[in-house]
């Protein structure tokens, strides 16, 4: 994972800017070891948890760890990557506590309702040049990179954070927070709808009954009418949004027809 070559707007090397990780547990960790070992050396740590002997399995560290703030173990498992590391690294053992921060954020605490409170608090800060939102789902990762210079992208990752904690706070019926036999992610049947409505927003409730019933029978079509209303709350402003961009495709279809 070397991010200073997947991102132009992420330069930490050039530009000399601290990065801040926002949790030290199988993200963080993993994050902060890449990083070491591509250079970076002005890293500051978040975290007031504890190494515990169930972290060692999917955590950057061992048994001799266990008891030790995370933060000032993986500060000894950097510094052994890079020692250049050890005069510029920065440890926060109380954990994130609302201070403004300047340069790179990384999120990777489990708790959306702080990622969201970091990304508001830091909405119109001109010291941010990026903020990466990870993930982790059952058999992979995913994150989200928005250049805190670009103003949809910050809209979009705050949108995109709103209606995560609006799931987990309000829609425990209609998507399941506990893995079945018959339902193997909640998050891949998430992926795959906002996807489908990404890429079409269109698209009804009856449209993706149709599509999905085989593969998820237990959602019926009052759960797809209020996916659809969810969705259309967070990423559209109004209706009017949704015919604009599908006119737009349809005009930029005809003209490809054209050529």
């Amino acid at each position: 994972m070397d991010l200073s070559k997947s991102y132009e707007f992420f330069q930490p090397e050039k530009d000399k800017a601290r990065i801040h990780i926002v949790g030290c547990g199988s993200v963080g960790s993993t994050v902060a070891e890449n990083l070491a070992r591509c250079g970076v050396t002005k890293i500051t740590l978040y975290d007031f948890d504890k190494v515990e002997p169930h972290n060692i399995v999917n955590q950057m560290f061992d048994q001799n760890d266990v008891g030790r703030l995370k933060v000032d173990a993986l500060k000894d498992i950097l510094t052994d990557i890079n020692p250049e590391i050890a005069d510029q690294i920065e440890v926060k053992p109380e954990g994130w506590q609302g201070k403004l921060m300047s340069g790179y954020i990384f999120l990777c605490v489990d708790s959306i309702e702080l990622r969201r409170e970091i990304v508001e608090k830091h909405m119109d800060s001109p010291y941010v040049k990026a903020v990466f939102d990870f993930r982790t789902l059952l058999e992979s990762a995913q994150h989200y990179a928005a250049d805190w210079s670009d103003s949809k992208m910050k809209k979009d990752l705050l949108k995109c954070l709103m209606f995560i904690g609006h799931i987990i706070e309000d829609c425990t019926g209609v998507y399941p927070h506990v893995q079945d036999d018959s339902y193997f992610s909640p998050y891949e049947f998430e992926d795959e709808v906002y996807d489908m409505l990404n890429h079409d927003p269109t698209l009804t409730p009856e449209d993706l009954y149709d599509m999905y019933s085989t593969n998820f029978p237990h959602f019926g079509l009052e759960d797809y009418r209020k996916i659809c209303e969810d969705y259309r709350m967070f990423w559209y402003d109004d209706e009017e949004d949704i015919y604009e961009e599908k006119s737009t495709d349809l005009k930029t279809l005809e003209v490809w027809k054209e050529t």
